[in-house]
């Protein structure tokens, strides 16, 4: 609606149309939890009458507003016929430290909830049917 821009995810390939989130998932999560109504808005300084309203209770016009909305990700594709698994896991921990840090290392509790070898199943999304 207001036109902030929301920062990409970013999506690792790990089979052919399977991702994992590498970076995003928390903003993914929240979106999907808003348009669930788990929760309502609050801390809006502009428009703050809708401090409050869950997605179902937000007049017509806003919720169409928001559905425009897009969030662009970035697709990390290796080629797994020639990667090795190794070669593999260390290509996502040096994006993830990357995307993350800003050349700052992040301390232990920040960084345990980016897979450093095997996938989590938790960041796994199948793509729509």
């Amino acid at each position: 609606m207001m036109n902030v821009p929301i920062p990409p995810i970013f999506l690792y390939e790990f089979d052919i149309a399977r991702y994992e989130v590498m970076d995003g998932q928390q903003r993914l999560n929240t979106i999907i939890e808003f348009y669930n109504n788990e929760f309502p808005l609050f801390g809006l300084n502009v428009w703050s009458s809708l401090n409050g309203k869950r997605h179902k209770q937000l007049p017509p016009r806003i919720r169409r507003g928001l559905d425009r909305g897009k969030i662009s990700s970035t697709i990390l594709v290796t080629d797994l016929s020639i990667e090795t698994d190794a070669a593999i896991g260390d290509l996502r921990t040096q994006v993830f430290d990357h995307l993350n840090t800003g050349g700052v290392k992040l301390n232990a509790q920040k960084s345990l909830g980016f897979p450093r070898k095997k996938a989590a199943p938790s960041n796994r999304r199948e793509p729509p049917s």
